[in-house]
């Protein structure tokens, strides 16, 4: 870590975090993965086979998991209609319970609010299903060139959306 700025760090140089701090900095840099209560990852998809939807205009969902050591699909679940604000996401929640993750080529801040409130990883990501879902359930990162950048959901730049769908 550096000693001057400390930016890639939490706390003060030279003094212990609080416990409160050493708990989230452990939840926070702990893998996504699955367990006996969720082994599955919900995809974003056109087709099933890329991530290349985003969650607010995805009317389903693909739904994987780990079989015999292969990303295998499970089935596609249906999507709550959109309009309905943050009650379209708990809705989609407790029918993705059984999932540890959500990979989707965008997805606005209040599905990944009420999402993440629920313990689900949302993951912005574009390319084959298999080789993020494929990390995730290695026990890996997704590899970087995959991953979304940060706040460009909505901007025009990636979102090929109306800006509606989030809502």
């Amino acid at each position: 870590h550096c000693a001057r700025c400390r930016a890639d760090a939490a706390g003060l140089v030279g003094e212990q975090n609080a416990p409160e701090i050493e708990r989230l900095l452990a939840q926070a840099s702990a893998p996504v993965a699955p367990d006996a209560d969720r082994p599955y990852i919900a995809v974003a998809s056109r087709e099933g086979l890329f991530v290349n939807q985003h969650l607010g205009e995805a009317t389903g969902l693909w739904i994987f998991e780990l079989k015999n050591g292969k990303t295998s699909l499970v089935e596609r679940r249906q999507t709550p209609p959109p309009g309905a604000g943050d009650e379209r996401w708990e809705t989609l929640a407790a029918g993705i319970s059984d999932c540890f993750a959500v990979l989707a080529s965008g997805c606005g801040s209040a599905p990944e609010r009420v999402l993440s409130s629920h313990d689900m990883a949302v993951i912005a990501m574009e390319g084959l299903v298999q080789d993020g879902a494929g990390a995730l359930f290695a026990g890996k990162e997704i590899p970087r060139a995959l991953l979304r950048r940060a706040g460009s959901c909505g901007s025009g730049i990636s979102c090929g959306g109306t800006g509606m769908g989030c809502a």
